[in-house]
């Protein structure tokens, strides 16, 4: 998970994840952890999302959520408070 601010752009928490081929990455709104949409591509994350990675910073939870089980609606509670 990383954090991206951005003065010409909105701030959010950036979530991805690579699986068979393809990759995807997660938005969350900073304040409260709203999930704010999901993007696809084919390739791995670190390629197809190389921008955001450049400039964001990276963050890290003492437990990884799932994402299908535990962010559908916002980030977990937990994983805000760290």
């Amino acid at each position: 998970m990383v954090l991206l601010e951005g003065q010409e752009r909105p701030s959010y928490f950036l979530v991805f994840v690579n699986a068979k081929g393809s990759c995807s990455i997660r938005r969350f709104e900073p304040e409260g952890g709203a999930f704010f949409g999901r993007e696809y591509k084919s390739s791995d994350f670190q390629e197809s999302f190389s921008e955001y990675l450049e400039s964001a910073v990276a963050l890290s939870a003492s437990r990884q959520p799932s994402l299908e089980r535990d962010c559908n609606a916002q980030l977990p509670d937990f994983v805000l408070s760290e």
